[in-house]
């Protein structure tokens, strides 16, 4: 007999910024305190010229800051 489909939606939170082509971000994430260690969320992602939005579920629960930075 196969495991039972389980299936649940969670909140999340997007993060948009107007990116420029040629220019690359990272997106950072602390939770809990202290809230100065930033951890990358995913990968750097290519700026498009146009708007990119980033998702983080809110399944953990805690209060959590982002911050996007060029990196190159």
């Amino acid at each position: 007999m196969s495991e039972p489909l389980v299936v649940e939606a969670h909140p999340a939170v997007e993060i948009r910024w107007l990116s420029q082509i040629g220019r690359t971000y990272q997106v950072y994430r602390t939770v809990g305190v202290p809230f100065d260690l930033f951890e990358p969320l995913g990968g750097p992602i290519a700026g498009t010229g146009d708007y990119i939005s980033v998702f983080d579920h809110t399944r953990h629960g805690a209060q959590a800051f982002y911050t996007v930075e060029i990196v190159d």
